[in-house]
């Protein structure tokens, strides 16, 4: 993706050690962060959700078959918070451990 391109191929997060990217979109994205040492969440509405007719552009459909999410989660109404904490947690504990 063009925007991968910008960010991820051009140094914009050298030296950072943490870094919320709240819209990856694409695999190049996702490998990127992951490559880093980074952790790559998918936040899904249930399980089986898939994109409607209407998601006809690649940027909403690219990561539909990606395998390599640190977690998927589907939460219900209100269930954020437990999304939250536990990607909070996960930072808190770095990459190796």
């Amino acid at each position: 993706s063009r925007f991968a391109e910008i960010w991820c191929r051009g140094g914009e997060l050298d030296g950072v050690r943490v870094a919320v990217i709240d819209d990856v979109r694409f695999v190049d994205e996702a490998e990127y962060i992951l490559g880093r040492g980074g952790q790559v969440y998918r936040i899904l509405p249930f399980p089986g959700w898939m994109a409607g007719p209407y998601a006809t552009h690649t940027s909403e459909t690219a990561l539909d078959l990606f395998e390599d999410f640190t977690a998927r989660f589907y939460p219900q109404f209100g269930g954020l918070g437990f999304v939250a904490d536990t990607v909070y947690h996960n930072l808190a504990r770095g990459p190796h451990e």
